[in-house]
Parts: structure tokens; sequence; C-alpha cells
């Protein structure tokens, strides 16, 4: 028996780039939850983590036009790895200093959402290097998007 998706996973980068995107992608589906949490747990209203969570999703439509033409001029590791450990320090110093309120939660949480990386984008430039072939390319674009609705399931 063949299955669809074996042709790709063979590859020898494809199921480690699959897995990195999966973890990668995972903030998207939690980070707002997480910072809605964190600011009721720090004794901010529900109206202030609301707020937060916003400034956080403002933010990262702001800053995904601009991550995205920095991966194009500057490529994708250096701009991945440049926004994914601002975006964990955003986390970190808001998990360190459990603001309920103010201008460093804003701050903090439009930082979070404006370094959030580009990993949908990249991975389907990533794609369209190792899998030339065009019958396979969809088929890879599929198996991206299979991986990906798992984290859609619990937002």
């Amino acid at each position: 028996m063949r299955y669809p998706y074996s042709d790709i996973l063979r590859r020898p980068a494809v199921p480690r780039l699959l897995a990195a995107a999966v973890v990668g992608r995972m903030p998207i589906g939690m980070g707002a939850l997480a910072i809605f949490l964190l600011v009721r747990g720090a004794g901010g209203s529900y109206s202030v983590a609301g707020v937060a969570v916003s400034c956080t999703t403002i933010a990262g439509c702001v800053g995904a036009p601009i991550l995205g033409r920095l991966v194009d001029r500057l490529g994708q590791p250096r701009i991945l790895l440049t926004s994914m450990t601002v975006q964990v320090s955003a986390l970190l110093a808001l998990v360190v200093l459990e603001p309920s309120g103010g201008a460093e939660l804003f701050a903090l949480c439009a930082v979070y959402g404006f370094s959030n990386p580009p990993i949908a984008a990249a991975m389907r430039a990533s794609w369209t290097t190792l899998i030339p072939e065009r019958g396979l390319l969809t088929r890879a674009f599929s198996l991206d998007s299979t991986a990906r609705s798992e984290e859609h399931t619990s937002e």
C-alpha cells in the first residue's frame, strides 16, 4: 500500500523541516490565550487582558509584511531566528515582570506580536525548493496544511 505523502516524507530534509514548522507555529494558537491568562493571573482586569491580546494581534498584522520583506532581502534563517529570539524574549519578559497593566505590558505584547516569525510563508518558499516536481509540490502544500490544521482546532 502506498501512502500519499510517503514520496515527500522520504526526502532527506522534509521530516525535520515539517516537525520544526509544526513546533514553530504552536505559539500562534496558544500565544493569545497565554497572554490573557498571564495578565489575569497578575491581577489585571478582563478588559486590560483583552487590550493586551489586541496589542499582540494588531502588532502581528503590522509586523507580518515587514518581516516578509526582510525575509526576501536577508534570507529565511536570519529573520526566522532573529524574530523567534525577540518573540521568546518578549514572552519571557512578560512572565518575569508579570505586568497587570500599563505601558510596559502593552509594549511587550506589541513586541511579542510584531516579532511573530513568518513560518507559513517560509514553508511555502521552502517547499518549492525542496520539491521541484509540480505534482508532488501540490501534495507537499497539502501536507503542510494538514499539519497546520491541528493547530487551528484549539483556537
